[in-house]
C-alpha cells in the first residue's frame, strides 16, 4: 500500500520499472520488494552494483536502458551510484529516467535528502523502517511520512538510560513487541533505535501516529561535553549544501578542546561558490555543534564512506581519532 501511494503519486498515467539495489543478491530485501512489485503488477529488477556479476557498470546500463522510475536502495549507495555516473560521464539528472527514491537501510535527514534530489532531480523516500529483527514496523505515505503498522506491533518509548517506559509516543528509544501470528516473539524487544513518535489529529486510529526515526542510541558522541547524535552532527554539515556526493567528520582534540574535520567530495556539476559553502559550513557547524573546524573540498573519498548501511552509518562517515 505504501508503495501504491508513492506510484500513484509520480506514475498515475503510466507503468514504470522499480530498480532494487541491496547489499548482496540473497539479502532478504530483494525478495521482500520484488513481491511487493510482484503484487502491484510493477515490473522489477534487481541491480546490485557490488555483484561480481553485475557491477557498476552494468547497473548503470541497466537503470538507463530500462529506464528505471524508481530506485530502491539506501542513501549512501544512491551516492556511490551517483559518484560512478559521473566517472562514466554520465550527468544523474539528465541521463536517466528516475522520479523518485524508496530509501531504507539507514538513516537519511532532510539535508540528505535535499542533496539527493539536486544531484539527481529525484524525489526521495524515507519508504519503510525496520530490521532483520523485527521485520517491517513502518512504511511510509505519500507525504514521505512513516506510519507505523499498529497492528502489527505494540510500540513503546523508553528512556535509554534507565529503560524506564515513557508511553507510545514521545521521544526516546523504541521498544516493540511483535503481534504476527506465526512470526518469533519478541517482547518488549529494545531495539537500540532512537524515535520520535507523535500523533496526528483527523486521522483514524490505526494511521493516526508517525515515526521518526532519529538515530541508533550508540551513536551518540559528544563534543566539548555535549551529546549529538550523527543525525545532527550530518544535519549541520549538509544543510543547504547540493551537488554532494559524499562527506566524511573526523573528530580530533587539540588543547582540550574538540575540533572537527569535514571532507566533502563534490560533483563536477556543482556550479556554486565553493569558497562560499565552505565559510557557511564552517559558521553552522560552530553555531550547531560548538566546534572550531577545517572544511576541506576533496577529490575522492574512500570508498566505504557510502556504505554505512552496511555495518555503520557512524564508523563510515563520523571517524572520532581522540584518544579514549
Amino acid at each position: 500500500m505504501a508503495y501504491q501511494a508513492v506510484l500513484d503519486r509520480h506514475f498515475a498515467t503510466e507503468k514504470t520499472v522499480v530498480g532494487i539495489m541491496g547489499p548482496t543478491e540473497v539479502h532478504s530485501f530483494g525478495d521482500t520488494l520484488g513481491e511487493v512489485c510482484a503484487q502491484l503488477g510493477v515490473c522489477n529488477a534487481k541491480l546490485w552494483p557490488h555483484s561480481p556479476v553485475i557491477g557498476y557498470p552494468k547497473a548503470l546500463q541497466l537503470l538507463k536502458d530500462l529506464r528505471i522510475g524508481v530506485l530502491a536502495s539506501a542513501p549512501g549507495l544512491l551516492l556511490a551510484l551517483a559518484k560512478e555516473a559521473e566517472r562514466n560521464g554520465l550527468n544523474p539528472r539528465e541521463d536517466f529516467a528516475v522520479r523518485t527514491f524508496m530509501m531504507s537501510g539507514e538513516l537519511c535527514t532532510p539535508a540528505l535528502k535535499n542533496n539527493l534530489y539536486s544531484l539527481w532531480g529525484a524525489q526521495p523516500y524515507d519508504s519503510l523502517y525496520g530490521s532483520q529483527e523485527t521485520m517491517i514496523i513502518a512504511a511510509c505515505n505519500a507525504d514521505d511520512q512513516l506510519v507505523p503498522h499498529r497492528m502489527n506491533y505494540i510500540l513503546e518509548v523508553l528512556d535509554p538510560s534507565t529503560g524506564e517506559s515513557l508511553g507510545d509516543s514521545g521521544d526516546g528509544e523504541l521498544c516493540v513487541t511483535m503481534l504476527i501470528p506465526g512470526s518469533k516473539p519478541l517482547i518488549r524487544y529494545r531495539t537500540g533505535d532512537m524515535v520520535s513518535i507523535q500523533s496526528r489529529l483527523g486521522h483514524p486510529q490505526a494511521m493516526r501516529q508517525i515515526i521518526k526515526v532519529v538515530g541508533r542510541v550508540k551513536d551518540s558522541t559528544r563534543l566539548n561535553g555535549r551529546a549529538f547524535s550523527a543525525a545532527q552532527m550530518e544535519q549541520a554539515l549538509l544543510e543547504g549544501v547540493e551537488q554532494c556526493l559524499g562527506y566524511q567528520l573526523i573528530i580530533n582534540n587539540s588543547n582540550q578542546s574538540d575540533t572537527v574535520i569535514a571532507k566533502l567530495e563534490m560533483s563536477k556539476f556543482y556550479a556554486g561558490d565553493v569558497v562560499r559553502m565552505v565559510l557557511l559550513i564552517k559558521e553552522r557547524l560552530k553555531e550547531r555543534l560548538g566546534v572550531e573546524s577545517t572544511v576541506m573540498v576533496v577529490d575522492d573519498l574512500a570508498e566505504h564512506v557510502n556504505l554505512g548501511s552496511w555495518f555503520s552509518w557512524k564508523e563510515a562517515r563520523i571517524v572520532d581519532q581522540r584518544q579514549s
